[in-house]
């Protein structure tokens, strides 16, 4: 079984677990099915051929004994239409009875029932007749004979006695079905609580074997890779099985051969390369000594050319280089010139913006004012609205202590000064809203007021600013015009100082080619003595470097093989 498991693909194993609990919560689904529908079924014919059955006999009952009542009061009553009346009820009784059996003989009956309700039919057609003799005689006035008749009527007790025997015997039954769905029920439920249990035992154990033949070799080959890791290549893996973990392990396994195999043969390669690279340095430092004995006889021989040939080429610079800075000279006078111009066109510009700027703020100055003017008028304004408003108080206190004489004359006047009352209080309340709404006017002029005071006093500053920045923009705009005059004046000496520097331009460019040809034959001279020399110092440097790489490879090489050592293989 451990073996099975083992070579069990890992989904199939958690498969395999999926299908166990399905399989155990089918069985437990399907035996509590099996019972749940037999008790269905149970309760469903308890109810249809038990309880039913009860229901209509005693409904039956229930229509004798009105059929009873009715016939006792057929005999005691005189009135025809009312006699009548009992008839009908009798029938209706009689023919609702007649329908209730017939439903019942319908069932599958016991022969109990059968036996049963074929006394109780016998003794109905019996107490029919019976009941037909009473109330023949009922109808013929003779009520004593008639009820000494309906007094001996036995069939009574023996339909009673029939209905009550069957309905007991349908009670039992019915007893009976809850009987057995209640052993239904315990046998479900002991079924079911076996079965989950069961299940869920061998569940459980499962899924512990299967953990373990999953976590174990997980933790195993933690364990080699924490010491392959250390540099341990002597370590492998003993899990043997077809799933993904022995996979995992048999590549495990062949990663640390293979990495074995490379460690050995890097160790035998950096021993070759240490031994090769020491012969290389020898040989790399011999050819070093006799290049340095060439270099320096070259050298001397070069450095006379070199010195003749850096006075020309220093001679050349110069000439070169003041014939260079002639032309930038010349350059930058254009330039000069052309920003002069530029500037002068932008100081005539700035000098109309600040004649525009100077109209925009006298505009402004002019406005100011004007809302100044207008912000006084509102002061004043509100000022006479506060007069207006404290007039219409004095009115409405006025008005409230009328309303008051009025209120107090009317009390005198009892009864017929109600209606003036009425009105005099009216009046008074009006008086006091009027007042409350002057009181809240004087308060939001005040309000206003104050802010076209503090409105005021700004635009009185603003003001101030805006003859303060017209006298500035004034004064911008006569620097303005004293800065165009001067760069007239510039211009005109800028195209002197270039006129000049065009001439000495001329004159330095032929005195530089007369130079450049004298250098180009020192060059020659000295051309042949660099190149040898070049050659030599080349030769040297690149044995130099293979000296130095020899030296780097061999001392690289011991370090790899130190490294190696630390494996285990």
């Amino acid at each position: 079984m451990m073996r099975f498991l083992r070579n069990l693909k890992i989904s199939k194993k958690l498969l395999l677990l999926i299908v166990i609990s399905a399989l155990i919560t089918s069985i437990v689904g399907i035996v509590g099915y099996k019972n749940m529908k037999d008790m269905a079924e149970g309760s469903t014919k308890m109810y249809t051929d038990y309880l039913q059955p009860i229901d209509w006999l005693g409904q039956v009952n229930a229509n004798n004994h009105a059929i009873d009542s009715f016939t006792l009061e057929a005999i005691m009553t005189k009135d025809p239409a009312k006699y009548d009346e009992l008839m009908e009820n009798i029938g209706k009784a009689a023919n609702e009875n007649d329908e209730w059996i017939q439903q019942y003989e319908k069932l599958d009956l016991y022969p109990e029932e059968r036996q049963g309700l074929k006394s109780f039919q016998t003794s109905v057609a019996d107490l029919q007749k019976s009941r037909q003799k009473v109330l023949d005689l009922a109808a013929q006035g003779k009520d004593a004979e008639a009820y000494g008749l309906y007094k001996n009527l036995t069939q009574r007790q023996e339909i009673n006695q029939a209905i009550n025997d069957l309905q007991n015997f349908n009670e039992q039954l019915a007893n009976n079905v809850k009987e057995k769905n209640n052993e239904r029920m315990k046998t479900a439920t002991v079924v079911s609580a076996t079965v989950g249990l069961l299940g869920v035992a061998v569940l459980i154990l499962i899924g512990w074997i299967i953990t373990r033949i999953i976590v174990n070799p997980i933790k195993q080959i933690q364990t080699l890779m924490s010491k392959a890791e250390d540099g341990d290549f002597t370590i492998e893996g003993n899990y043997r099985s077809k799933d993904e973990i022995g996979q995992l392990v048999r590549s495990f396994n062949n990663m640390i051969n293979g990495l074995k195999q490379i460690i050995k043969t890097v160790s035998v390669t950096s021993e070759l390369v240490a031994a090769s690279s020491e012969e290389l340095s020898a040989s790399a430092e011999q050819n070093s000594q006799a290049g340095e004995s060439v270099s320096t006889n070259i050298e001397e021989l070069a450095k006379g050319s070199n010195r003749q040939l850096r006075s020309v080429e220093e001679s050349t610079r110069i000439i070169n280089e003041m014939a260079e800075h002639a032309e930038k000279i010349t350059v930058n006078a254009k330039q000069v010139s052309q920003k002069v111009a530029q500037t002068s066109e932008m100081s005539s510009e700035g000098k109309q913006s600040i004649e525009k700027v100077v109209q925009q703020m006298n505009s402004i100055n002019e406005n100011v004012m004007g809302l100044d003017v207008s912000i006084k008028g509102l002061s004043e304004s509100s000022s006479e609205i506060g007069r207006i408003n404290e007039v219409i108080t004095a009115i409405a206190g006025q008005t409230n202590l009328l309303a008051l004489n009025a209120a107090i004359e009317a009390a005198r006047a009892g009864e017929a000064g109600k209606g003036f009352a009425v009105v005099a209080d009216e009046v008074r309340k009006l008086a006091e809203q009027s007042a409350a709404s002057a009181e809240q006017i004087t308060n939001l002029i005040q309000v206003i007021q104050d802010n076209t005071g503090q409105t005021l006093q700004s635009m009185k500053s603003a003001a101030t600013e805006v003859e303060a920045g017209l006298g500035v923009v004034q004064e911008a705009g006569e620097s303005f015009e004293k800065i165009e005059n001067s760069i007239h004046e510039v211009v005109s000496q800028i195209k002197d100082v270039a006129g000049a520097i065009n001439e000495l331009s001329a004159g330095t460019v032929q005195v530089a080619n007369s130079m450049n040809l004298v250098k180009d034959v020192a060059e020659e001279s000295a051309a042949g003595n660099e190149s040898v020399s070049t050659a030599t110092k080349e030769q040297l440097i690149s044995m130099e470097e293979i000296s130095k790489a020899s030296t780097t490879l061999a001392e690289i090489s011991e370090e790899l093989q130190q490294l190696i050592m630390k494996f285990k293989v």
